[in-house]
């Protein structure tokens, strides 16, 4: 679109047009006896009267149409010069603090000249390690220095998350860099944190005012390019990203402060698994170790819960090939217990050498049968203290009602076995025991079986994750039918180790698959999940499953009594004619309880940490103690949101919520409460990935950010270079418009006297 000032002034154009068509002289005639002389000199005469009218009309619209475009103001992108000089630059540096920048690589009492007044720049006491995040954070000061008067400057961490909603005064920025004495445990990659960048210089002019010109924008990031560092964005949506910020935008910079020749030897990945051992089972820990750059002859140590004994193995680590260690713990006490890895090596790269591990040795778990006739529950008790993780207690209905609420808030499942028909308050107790987070298995089975106390109870409605519509009773001369094992879902907690046992091939249950004779057939509730399907042509449900507020309901199809029918034939199924009855009954409880699932004690550093609460500690107060690296003061007090029921999509009761803000650092752990005495362990650590030192590939770089991007750490950084050289910025041509405009008028009178001037009367008496 054309400026109508602009459109005006070229209109204007026309104007000396029109006053040269309507003024134009006429040659003057000159009478002279050899005419023939006279016409030749007339032609002459005409010919520069022209020429000279021609050239001022030129000047004249030349003059007319610089007018104009002076008073549009028009602006150019420069791409080598900022022609208006020290002008104010918005910048905003992302810096990499990923645990990989703390790479050693040299003692502060040896520092050569440049990195001695890095050092005094960065006010530290010449003690101690200097490490490529030392390097970086100087070449941060050093830029900020450099900046024009009146910048903009702003420090974009990738190990702190938070949005920054405001510019900070360039003070508060040489303040924060630094307080950063050392690298984060948390953070994203350089390009999952552009977009926080962008965001402030995208918005930056409008803060400043729409009555000011927009500022030239730069960007900076900061880092080591090794392998993890850039991330996996898209090259195409960072370019967009960086398109849609308003220009003046510089062409980014990505400062390579990294090292090519490495040695790094470290702990990569630790693990213990189960997290949640059984009472009296060994805890095996796997320890995986790495060495880059050379071999190393070095001691593994391992020490558990802080105390002085410490069990060491010494390790021989080649060039680039992973060892894998492992420690066995036995006699270890029921409750939460801590592990410390120390690996006994000085490589340059300390923070990998150290690695934390927390699981939880439990005690049986408390599980409550309610049935009409406690020895037809014996088979499925025995089956579940057989495996020693369950201790299990039988009572009938009006015994279940006499029991008080801590009584129930210890028991971590409910096995609703045949009973015939539950009350409405039996219903109403169940439905307040599942919401607070609570695990319910109804088992009916078909003696007297009231079938309305289970489809037309409005409560008993809000659990089931089905209809019971009737009993199905398999043709003896029709295929037998079973679970549909090709069907499964191994993602479901219950049935994960049915994929090993299926390619493993050799289980009893595997090889035999179990049978059904009789069974119940269920209409399922919309928000209920079908576990496992029969062979049957309906496909009718084997199990069910519905989550109901914090806790959930799984409902049985056939009977788990063991009866036989007069003929010594299985009445329900032929489950126990191998070991699937008493797989089956663990495996169902263990998933009920979130133990395979959703027990877990070890996290990366820098994500939100959630903690499952054991069913008993439900109802502790609100307050918890949280205690750990980097934890003090109001952190140290966590608030949790009492026991809610009565929703289905009540808040969960039975879990901790850890901020992200607190689980910056590495270490192990505790949660806990005084009175009662309670406790829960934890640890947190950096990713793995961190370890390896490889260089990063330059090509994802480039094609994000463009192919110069990337400078190397021997240049040194000034931005009076960067402005002049790699800047893009907009120059302002009024004032030199407005000087070529004087220079046109003057030029312009001087040819219009020169051409109009009258002869002289000696010039007339000579002619």
């Amino acid at each position: 679109m054309f400026h109508p000032l602009l459109l005006a002034g070229v209109t204007l154009m026309g104007l000396p047009v029109l006053l040269h068509l309507l003024m134009r002289q006429e040659p003057k005639r000159i009478v002279f006896p050899a005419f023939r002389l006279l016409q030749q000199k007339s032609r002459i005469n005409q010919r520069k009267l022209r020429l000279r009218h021609f050239l001022l009309l030129l000047l004249r619209m030349l003059l007319i149409l610089l007018m104009a475009l002076t008073l549009f103001q028009p602006l150019v992108l420069s791409d080598r010069l900022n022609l208006k000089g020290e002008q104010p630059v918005a910048a905003v540096i992302v810096l990499d603090t990923s645990p990989s920048m703390g790479y050693i690589v040299a003692e502060r009492e040896f520092l050569d000249e440049i990195r001695q007044k890095q050092l005094q720049l960065l006010g530290e006491v010449p003690k101690g390690p200097w490490t490529l995040f030392d390097e970086a954070r100087a070449r941060v000061l050093e830029l900020i220095d450099q900046l024009p008067e009146n910048s903009k400057v702003v420090l974009v961490e990738t190990g702190d998350p938070v949005q920054i909603q405001r510019w900070p005064s360039i003070e508060d920025v040489r303040r924060r860099v630094r307080d950063l004495k050392k690298p984060s445990f948390s953070g994203a990659s350089l390009s999952e944190a552009l977009p926080r960048a962008l965001r402030l210089l995208s918005r930056v002019d409008k803060e400043q005012g729409e009555n000011l010109p927009p500022l030239p924008k730069l960007l900076v990031l900061l880092s080591d390019r090794t392998r993890d560092c850039w991330g996996q964005v898209p090259a195409d949506e960072i370019q967009k990203a960086l398109q849609e910020v308003p220009p003046p935008l510089a062409k980014p910079i990505f400062v390579d402060v990294g090292l090519d020749k490495t040695f790094n030897a470290g702990i990569v990945a630790a693990q213990v698994k189960p997290e949640l051992v059984p009472a009296q089972q060994p805890v095996k820990i796997s320890v995986l170790l790495l060495a880059k750059g050379k071999e190393l002859t070095t001691t593994l140590a391992c020490r558990v819960d802080g105390k002085a004994e410490v069990e060491r193995k010494p390790v021989q680590l080649a060039d680039g090939e992973a060892q894998g260690v492992e420690f066995t713990l036995t006699n270890l006490a029921p409750g939460p217990h801590q592990v410390e890895l120390l690996l006994e090596s000085s490589d340059p790269l300390p923070f990998d050498n150290v690695r934390y591990l927390s699981f939880r040795v439990r005690l049986p778990r408390d599980v409550l049968i309610i049935a009409d006739e406690p020895d037809e529950a014996l088979l499925w008790s025995l089956a579940l203290e057989k495996g020693r993780q369950f201790r299990v207690r039988t009572v009938t209905p009006p015994q279940a009602m006499q029991q008080p609420a801590s009584e129930w808030n210890r028991v971590e499942a409910i096995c609703l076995f045949g009973v015939a028909g539950p009350s409405a308050e039996l219903w109403k107790r169940l439905d307040d025991f599942v919401r607070s987070g609570g695990q319910l298995l109804v088992m009916p089975l078909d003696d007297n079986l009231k079938l309305f106390t289970y489809n037309d109870n409005p409560t008993a409605q809000g659990l089931m994750p089905g209809t019971l519509r009737g009993l199905v009773r398999v043709d003896e001369k029709a295929p037998p039918i079973g679970w549909n094992m090709n069907a499964l879902d191994f993602e479901h907690s219950l049935l994960k180790p049915f994929r090993e046992w299926l390619l493993q091939g050799n289980i009893d249950f595997i090889r035999f698959p179990p049978t059904v004779v009789r069974y119940w057939d269920v209409v399922a509730h919309p928000k209920a999940k079908i576990v496992t399907q029969y062979t049957d042509p309906q496909q009718r449900p084997a199990l069910l499953e519905r989550k109901v507020g914090s806790g959930r309901v799984m409902l049985f199809t056939t009977g788990m009594d063991g009866r036989r029918d007069e003929l010594d034939r299985p009445y329900w199924n032929d489950y126990l004619a191998t070991s699937f009855y008493f797989v089956l009954a663990n495996q169902v409880l263990e998933s009920a309880t979130g133990e395979q699932d959703n027990t877990v004690f070890n996290f990366a550093a820098g994500l939100p940490v959630t903690l499952k609460v054991p069913k008993e500690e439900s109802a502790l107060p609100a307050n918890l103690i949280l205690q750990g690296p980097g934890i003090s003061g109001d952190d140290a007090i966590l608030k949790r949101d009492p026991p809610k029921t009565g929703k289905a999509d009540a808040p969960t009761s039975n879990r901790v919520e850890i901020p992200r803000r607190l689980t910056a650092q590495a270490g192990n752990f505790t949660l806990s409460r005084k009175e009662p005495p309670w406790q829960e362990a934890f640890s947190l650590n950096a990713p793995g990935g961190e370890s390896v030192l490889d260089r990063a590939a330059v090509e994802p770089i480039q094609a994000s950010l463009g192919d110069d991007a990337i400078f190397p750490l021997t240049r040194q950084l000034r931005v009076k270079d960067l402005l002049e050289a790699r800047f893009t910025a907009p120059v302002e041509l009024f004032p030199y418009l407005l000087l070529l405009l004087l220079l046109l008028f003057t030029l312009e009178g001087l040819l219009a006297n020169k051409f109009y001037r009258e002869p002289t009367a000696t010039g007339r008496a000579g002619a």
